[in-house]
């Protein structure tokens, strides 16, 4: 099922496996994407897809973690110390 949504007069249509469905200008129907009918109201712009949702975005990401330094070797204290 596909959500659409219908722009046209006040129309009704009978769909095998869904039933009698009152469509109304703005309205929006979940509708079978391979019905005939269907098919053919999208080609003509009766019918608009709805896009899914996008994924909801989290306001509260997850903090990078802080950068390590570098391990200490000879050659790095030396230079600590001599300054």
């Amino acid at each position: 099922m596909q959500t659409y949504v219908y722009k046209g007069p006040k129309s009704g249509v009978t769909l095998a496996g869904v039933g009698e469905i009152m469509l109304h200008d703005g309205q929006s129907a979940d509708l079978p994407e391979d019905n005939p009918w269907v098919v053919s109201a999208v080609a003509q712009g009766l019918l608009l897809p709805v896009p899914a949702p996008a994924a909801p975005v989290n306001p509260f990401p997850k903090p990078a973690a802080p950068a390590t330094p570098a391990p200490a070797t000879p050659d790095n204290k030396e230079a600590a110390n001599a300054g």
